[in-house]
């Protein structure tokens, strides 16, 4: 293979086109949300592993953080949604995120 059938590191730095897509929410709440970048990824399970295990909670908390895109929401404001909303649209919006970031196949996600 020549050297010209690979991506250049410009064309790398482009980056890659991060998918959105709307959401409805129980009560026909609408709201947008994104995949993650490979650095939100990073940041997502960053310091989150401790001696007493892992905090699912923190995790959540920043995939929801970083991938609602509307309305866009800080740590804080998410935990305060998070305590108020049904179980079941917090984890369709986490699954939807997982999906769109390539984290999870749209088949998998029912094993989550």
């Amino acid at each position: 293979m020549s050297e010209s059938e690979y991506a250049s590191f410009e064309e790398l730095l482009k980056g890659d086109e991060i998918p959105e897509e709307d959401l409805i929410l129980p009560g026909d709440r609408k709201i947008r949300v994104k995949g993650l970048s490979a650095f939100e990824r990073k940041l997502t399970y960053k310091n989150v592993v401790t001696d007493e295990g892992t905090d699912l909670t923190t995790i959540e908390t920043r995939i929801h953080k970083y991938g609602i895109v509307q309305p866009k929401m800080t740590e804080a404001q998410v935990e305060k949604w998070c305590k108020n909303a049904l179980s079941g649209a917090v984890e369709l919006v986490t699954n939807k995120i997982r999906v769109l970031s390539g984290m999870v196949d749209e088949a998998d996600k029912s094993d989550l």
